[in-house]
C-alpha cells in the first residue's frame, strides 16, 4: 500500500513539473503576442471611445517587459554567482551585470521617454509638437548609424591588419627562393684574373 501510494505521489508531482515547464514555455512564447494584443484592444477602445482612460493607462500593456527585464537583472547576479565559484568569473559576472544595467536604462529611457511624449501628445495635442514626439526615434537612428559605421570601419581595419599579418607569417615560413652560392665555388676577382693568366 506504502509503495503504491509513493508511486502515485511520485507521478503526481512529475505530472505538475510538466505542467509548470508548459506554462513557463506557453509564457515565454506567447507574452509578446499577448502585450501586442492587448494592446491593440486598448488603443482600439480608446480610439473608440468604449474608454475614458488616459493615454499613459492605454500604453500600459507596453510597461510590461521594463517590468519583467528589471526583474531579471535584479536576480542575474544571483545566478552568475551560483555559476561560477572562481574569484575573476566573479568579476567578469560583475562587469556583465553592469553592462546589461547600463544598455537596459538607455534603451528603456529612449523607449519610454517616446511613450510618454507620444501619451502627452494623444491627451493634449496643443501641448508638445509632433517633431518633439519623434525625438527619441531619431536619437536612436543616429546613434545605430554611428554604430553601424563605426563597427564596419572597425571590421574594415581588423580584416587589412589580419591580412598583413597572415601575409607576414606566410614570408617568414616560406623558405627563401634566393639560393647562397658555397664560398669555395663563387667567382671573383683573384679567381678570375686566374682564369684569364691561364
Amino acid at each position: 500500500l506504502t509503495a503504491g501510494a509513493l508511486y502515485i505521489r511520485e507521478q503526481a508531482t512529475h505530472g505538475e513539473h510538466i505542467f509548470k515547464r508548459i506554462l513557463i514555455l506557453a509564457a515565454n512564447t506567447f507574452w509578446w503576442l499577448a502585450i501586442r494584443v492587448s494592446l491593440m484592444l486598448l488603443v482600439t477602445a480608446k480610439l473608440d471611445g468604449r474608454i475614458s482612460w488616459s493615454w499613459i493607462f492605454v500604453f500600459a500593456p507596453t510597461y510590461v517587459p521594463c517590468v519583467w527585464w528589471a526583474i531579471a537583472l535584479c536576480f542575474l547576479p544571483q545566478q552568475l554567482r551560483s555559476m561560477s565559484s572562481d574569484s575573476e568569473m566573479r568579476q567578469n559576472a560583475t562587469v556583465i551585470v553592469r553592462t546589461c544595467v547600463a544598455a537596459f536604462g538607455v534603451v528603456a529611457s529612449v523607449v519610454y521617454s517616446f511613450v510618454a511624449l507620444l501619451a502627452w501628445r494623444l491627451s493634449q495635442p496643443w501641448a508638445v509638437r509632433l517633431a518633439l514626439v519623434f525625438v527619441p526615434v531619431f536619437a536612436v537612428l543616429v546613434l545605430a548609424c554611428c554604430c553601424c559605421s563605426c563597427f564596419s570601419l572597425c571590421m574594415a581595419c581588423g580584416i587589412d591588419a589580419t591580412v598583413e599579418i597572415m601575409a607576414e607569417r606566410e614570408h617568414q615560413a616560406a623558405p627563401s627562393s634566393t639560393n647562397v652560392v658555397p664560398p669555395a665555388r663563387r667567382i671573383d676577382q683573384h679567381s678570375y684574373a686566374s682564369l684569364g693568366s691561364t
